[in-house]
This record gives structure tokens, C-alpha cells and sequence, in this order.
């Protein structure tokens, strides 16, 4: 073939191509045009089974029918839960209508003073146990990013509980006094809301918060004895039962697990256990500053108190830093340490039942005593280290389980002394008065050692902005306490006098962060942290004497905190697992 000819037949092909290309992206007479066809959005639409597990903490508030409480009256709990809930979506555009209905077994438990009205008079201990909670709640939700797969909603509904309510008459003095004990089911209302981010075509996984308030219910409170010549043991009159109130509001976190029936099959089914693509080595460090307001309480005797010390509204200021490592096999290794000082607090030390003794400052019996240490001062320290799986890890979410150990030591150190209750109890009499806030009192130093078991989400809600969350629950908890107590002698000298306690049983620990990436690599953050230990159960030595009781003990704290954190590695990559 002749060149002329050659290019003749190119330049043809080429033109006929073109002229194709341009048909093509026109259309055709008969409507046919090439469309870009995009993958199908998630539905959220249909019914729903899924279990959950989490905690929760909350308040009791018992009313008092013989007069203003010196002391008690709110009495705080918290433990771990685990349910599972069914409902119903329907989907309108970006907009979910739902029904939904959830039970949890809990194991909510606290105890605190009430009926503590007179210093004459014999109050009680009193112990809140939670161990069902459920609610019928609609949910109203906003669909959201890519594919429509995640979902932002808020509900609100009816709630209802199994509580039980034990009111037990103070001072183990032998008088039969007992316990009165209720137990009821309780209605009341919840509101919360909550992420829920689909996995699969038929998976998907939230992370949730809920507030629940129950009305005031009868409760009945034990015979007891009111003291009606102060300082006689025998001018006790009896005081017959009555009938008291009690309302409770509480607050839980859930990270749950849904299963959509009927899912979309134009969808991809995939595994749950699908890891996405494989990522490499990450690793990010940091350093947070955490301001928290912490609680303890240490019961003696706890069947019938004899004594109990309550240090509240303890102000601790600590600094941290954190890591994380995660390896392409999808295991991580997280932790984190921190050191705080105490900025402020008081102790309420209250005594049932005391004898008299000149020699320890008592001077006449004492029904009940509550002697107020107006500073605290101290410090924490504290560690976490997890080991863990990621059974989800996606460019965008990832979720896994960890097991992990937790330690915490607490010094707390109460000065001053001044009696609210009784005239003839300590630092309320001639003998043993009160005395200044540079006085030492009572120092109580515990360490707690726990097991942790929990579950981690972390959720890049864009590129930049992502949600994490942990819950862990302390299936073994060990705590070790030493109490120094301090008195004025002769001449001012201060004795003191120590004894040793172990004990152990459960806790909960729950945290939630906010960051942002300011670039690829540094990122800043702000969260909240809550933890909640307690005791079932005790191998005490009071005064090197052993005890005749149960001693428990509980500690908890709630802070907020900012931190600031650098990644380094292939998931380096602003908030995003990529």
C-alpha cells in the first residue's frame, strides 16, 4: 500500500472514532446513553436484633421522715451491664424513624448514711442495688457519610428498673434493730442518643449514652433508738419503723453489635471478621492533662456499721502521657500513666455506737458521731496497659477487644477536726475538742490493682475528626489500705495509730476522646474519663485487731481532659486508619 494511502486509512480510523466517541456522548435517538453507575446506598430501613454491654453510674436520693439529714441521704452506684435490644428503622431520605426496645441484667450497687437526723439518734446504712434496667424508646436519626452507612440518632421513651432498697439500723449494738428491705419495679423516663456506623449489609455497630430517671417510691426504714438523755446508755426510747422515699437517676454507656434481617441484597455481605486492607506499623504518643473530682468510702462492719470514713469532692489535678501500637496482624498494644496531686476535698468520718472512754477522749456513749476534716491533701498515681485484636479495622473504623491491667494509689490526707453531730463525740467534747486544719486526722493510702476486660471503637467521622471510646469492666479487683489515725495527747503530742486492710471485687472504667488532626502527623484532642472500683469482700485488721465484719470499700473519679498526641508510621495519615 502506498504511504499516501496509509495515512489516508489512519486518518479515516481516527475520524471515525471520534465521530463514535461523540455519538456516544450525545446519545442516541432511541434515548441510550453510557451512564456512570454508582455503588448502592446502605438502607437502614428494617427490623434488627443486637446485644450490648457497657456500665452505668447513678444516684440515689432518699428522703428522710424524722427531719433534715446531717449527713448521707445520696447514695451513689455504678457497676457493668450486658443485654440486647430489638427494633425497627425506616428510612426517609436522610431521616430514620425507629422503635427500639433493650433489657440489660446490671450489677448497680452503692450504699451510703440515712436517716442521720440527730446525733441522739441510731441511723442507718443504706444500700441501692440495681439488677434489671430496660426501656421502650423511639428513635429519630440523621443518615451520614459515604454509602449512607452512618447513622447519628437521638431517642427518648419509657424506662423501667428492679431496684432494691436495704436500710439496716447502725452500731451493731445487739438490740435486734434488723433491716428493712424493699424492692420494687420502677417506671420512669429515659433520653439519650448515640452513633451507629453499618459494617456490612447486614452489621453494623453504636456506641450510645443514656440518661434515665425514676420518681420517688415508698421504701421502709428499721425500727431504731433515740438517746433522750444525751450520754446514757439507758434512756434509749424505741423509734417504730416508718415509711421513706426514694428517687434515682442514672447514667449508661453501651457499645452494641446490630444485626439487620432482610438485608439489601444488592449489597455485599461480607464477613464481619473482613479486616479491609491490610495496614502497617502505627504508632502515637502523647500527654494529657486530666482535672478530676473523686470519691472513697470505707465501710467497717459493713452488716451493721460501726464506723465510716467518706472523703468527698477531692479536686485532683494530674498530667499523662499515652501510646498506642498497632501491627499489621491487627494487634495493639495501648496504655497510659499519669501522676496528680489533690487541690482540695474534706472527709466526714462518722462513728456508731461509741462507748465511753476518758482514755480515747469519749467521755459518754455516743449513738452516732460525724466529725467533719475541712482539708485534704494528697495525690494519685496511676497505669493502664492493654493488649489487644482488631476484628474490624477498615480505612475509616476500627473496633477491637483488649485485656489489660489497671493500677491506681491513692494518699489521702485529712487535717482539722470539728464534731456536726453529737457534742460528746470526738472533737466535740473537753477532752478531745476540735482542732485546727494543720492538725493531722486521719491518712488513708490504698492501692487497687485490677484486671481489665473491654472493648474499644475508634470512628473517623471525616478525615480529620474522630471519635474513640473505651469500655472495660474490672472482673477482678484487689485493694490494698493503710489507715493512720492521729489524736492530741497530753501536751499536744499527736499519737497515732495505724491498721492494715485488703479486700477485693469489681469495677468499671470508661473513657471517650474527641481529636482533630491540625496536620498528617499531630493531633489535638479533648475527652472524659469515669472509673468506679469496689470491694465485696475483706481480710481486714483493725488496730492489729482482727475485725468482726465485712469492710468495703469503694473509689471512683470523673474528670475531663485535653491531650495532645504525633503518629508515626504507614496510618500516620490524618484521622483515618488509611
Amino acid at each position: 500500500m502506498p504511504p499516501s494511502n496509509m495515512r489516508r486509512w489512519v486518518l479515516t480510523g481516527v475520524a471515525s472514532a471520534s465521530a463514535m466517541l461523540v455519538a456516544a456522548s450525545a446519545g442516541r435517538a432511541d434515548g441510550w446513553a453510557p451512564q456512570i453507575i454508582e455503588a448502592p446506598a446502605f438502607s437502614w430501613s428494617g427490623l434488627y436484633v443486637g446485644f450490648h454491654g457497657g456500665a452505668g453510674a447513678g444516684t440515689a436520693q432518699v428522703s428522710d421522715p424524722f427531719g433534715a439529714s446531717i449527713f448521707g441521704d445520696s447514695i451513689r452506684s455504678a457497676g457493668g451491664l450486658i443485654g440486647g435490644q430489638v427494633g425497627a428503622n425506616l428510612q426517609i431520605g436522610s431521616a430514620v424513624f425507629g422503635i427500639e426496645t433493650d433489657t440489660s441484667a446490671a450489677e448497680l450497687e452503692g450504699s451510703n448514711t440515712c436517716f442521720a437526723y440527730s446525733g441522739f439518734f441510731i441511723s442507718s446504712n443504706c444500700q441501692v442495688r440495681t439488677n434489671v434496667l430496660g426501656a421502650l424508646t423511639g428513635r429519630l436519626g440523621l443518615v451520614a457519610g459515604a454509602g449512607g452507612r452512618t447513622l447519628l440518632y437521638a431517642k427518648g421513651g419509657v424506662a423501667w428498673e428492679r431496684q432494691t432498697v436495704d436500710a439496716t439500723a447502725n452500731g451493731d449494738l445487739g438490740l435486734g434493730l434488723g433491716t428493712a428491705s424493699s424492692s420494687t419495679w420502677r417506671l420512669g423516663w429515659t433520653a439519650g442518643g448515640g452513633i451507629e456506623r453499618a459494617l456490612t449489609a447486614n452489621w453494623s455497630i453504636r456506641a450510645e449514652y443514656d440518661y434515665l430517671a425514676f420518681g420517688s417510691a415508698s421504701i421502709a426504714t428499721p425500727g431504731s433508738l433515740l438517746q433522750t438523755v444525751p450520754g446514757n446508755p439507758g434512756t434509749f426510747v424505741a423509734v417504730p419503723a416508718n415509711i421513706a422515699g426514694a428517687s434515682q437517676d442514672l447514667h449508661q454507656f453501651k457499645v452494641g453489635l446490630n444485626y439487620k434481617l432482610g438485608a439489601d441484597p444488592t449489597l455485599p455481605a461480607n464477613s464481619i471478621a473482613d479486616a479491609g486492607h491490610p495496614l502497617g506499623w502505627t504508632f502515637e504518643v502523647g500527654a494529657r492533662y486530666w482535672a478530676s473530682t473523686s470519691r472513697f468510702q470505707k465501710d467497717i462492719d459493713a452488716a451493721s456499721l460501726i464506723s465510716r470514713i467518706t472523703f468527698e469532692g477531692i479536686a485532683d489535678r494530674s498530667g499523662e502521657l499515652f501510646a498506642r501500637i498497632d501491627a499489621p496482624s491487627n494487634i495493639f498494644i495501648k496504655g497510659f500513666a499519669g501522676i496528680g496531686s489533690t487541690q482540695s476535698g474534706h472527709m466526714n468520718d462518722e462513728d456508731w455506737g461509741i462507748p465511753a472512754d476518758p482514755i480515747n477522749g469519749i467521755l459518754a456513749f455516743v449513738p452516732y458521731s460525724d466529725a467533719l476534716q475541712q482539708r485534704v491533701e494528697g495525690g494519685l498515681q496511676y497505669a493502664t496497659a492493654d493488649l489487644g485484636y482488631s476484628w474490624i479495622k477498615t480505612p475509616d473504623i476500627r473496633v477491637g477487644t483488649f485485656l489489660g491491667l489497671n493500677v491506681l494509689n491513692q494518699n489521702m490526707n485529712s487535717y482539722g477536726c470539728v464534731q456536726l453531730a453529737n457534742p460528746n463525740g470526738p472533737c466535740g467534747n473537753a477532752v478531745f475538742p476540735n482542732f485546727p486544719t494543720s492538725v493531722p486526722n486521719i491518712f488513708q493510702h490504698n492501692m487497687w490493682w485490677s484486671l481489665r476486660l473491654g472493648t474499644g471503637l475508634d470512628y473517623a467521622i471525616t478525615n480529620r475528626l474522630k471519635l474513640s471510646a473505651d469500655a472495660a469492666y474490672l472482673p477482678f479487683v484487689l485493694s490494698h489500705g493503710i489507715d493512720d489515725h492521729y489524736a492530741l495527747g497530753s501536751g499536744g503530742t499527736v499519737i497515732a495509730k495505724q491498721f492494715s486492710e485488703w479486700a477485693y471485687g469489681r469495677g468499671v472504667q470508661l473513657e471517650a476522646v474527641l481529636s482533630y488532626a491540625v496536620t498528617e502527623q499531630f493531633t489535638l484532642g479533648a475527652g472524659g474519663r469515669y472509673w468506679s472500683m469496689w470491694t465485696s469482700d475483706s481480710v481486714p485488721s483493725f488496730f492489729n485487731v482482727p475485725s468482726q465484719g465485712t469492710n468495703l470499700y469503694r473509689t471512683e473519679a470523673a474528670g475531663l481532659f485535653v491531650q495532645a498526641s504525633y503518629k508515626f508510621g504507614e496510618g500516620c495519615c490524618a484521622a483515618s486508619f488509611k
